[in-house]
């Protein structure tokens, strides 16, 4: 999942939840987005794959 900030930009693996990358985003910013994700996990897995089966 990638997430763009006003600082930069990163990227979180769903599952396992996990950081991937991150350009510039603060570590408390990155600590708030990890908790929303682990939060949501399952609704943004689901979206995930919602969306990439429509693309076939």
């Amino acid at each position: 999942m990638h997430v763009e900030t006003p600082d930069g930009e990163c990227k979180f693996w769903i599952d396992p939840v996990r950081l991937a990358r991150n350009k510039g985003v603060p570590p408390e910013t990155i600590r708030q987005i990890e908790r929303i994700v682990f939060e949501y996990q399952d609704f943004l897995e689901d979206k995930f794959y919602e969306y990439f089966s429509r693309q076939k």
